[in-house]
């Protein structure tokens, strides 16, 4: 067991994966009147969940226009 307090160290990733996950975000974005992904027909489908999770991982902003 492990003593101490928990510290979470960033993994920076390269500016080009940073942007493909950009740019998986607005590709699997939510369409606002179907509320579905228009490429998986699923609400937060898995490949807009894993880009998030690695850009908030990986301490990237997030301050995107998915509109």
């Amino acid at each position: 067991m492990s003593s101490g307090p928990f510290s979470f160290v960033p993994v920076p990733l390269t500016p080009e994966l940073a942007d493909h996950y950009r740019r998986m975000l607005r590709v699997h974005a939510d369409d606002p009147v179907t509320g579905t992904c228009p490429v998986c027909r699923r609400s937060r489908c898995e490949d807009f969940h894993f880009a998030r999770t690695q850009l908030v991982c990986a301490g990237e902003r997030l301050d995107l226009d998915l509109s």
